[in-house]
């Protein structure tokens, strides 16, 4: 599933990821002028749909790691399974 597939898949969470400034994911250069989304607690690039989510602009890189957010505070607030 490629960015776009993802982002109208849950574009749900994109009208709530402006509240997700802080958290579990952020953004950095991967290496090679793009942008990577890590996790801060492991390091590690993340993955979704078992691809990872570098060689991003950063805007796409921003978004993602927004919406990650806001699903990682909803799942530590019991409002998500």
């Amino acid at each position: 599933m490629d960015y776009h597939s993802w982002f109208d898949t849950h574009g749900a969470l994109a009208m709530t990821a402006r509240k997700a400034k802080w958290g579990r994911y952020t953004i950095r250069d991967d290496g090679t002028g793009w942008m990577a989304v890590y996790d801060i607690f492991t390091g590690r690039t993340v993955e979704l749909d078992g691809i990872p989510m570098d060689g991003l602009d950063v805007e796409a890189a921003d978004d993602i790691a927004l919406m990650l957010n806001v699903a990682e505070n909803e799942r530590l607030a019991g409002k998500t399974h």
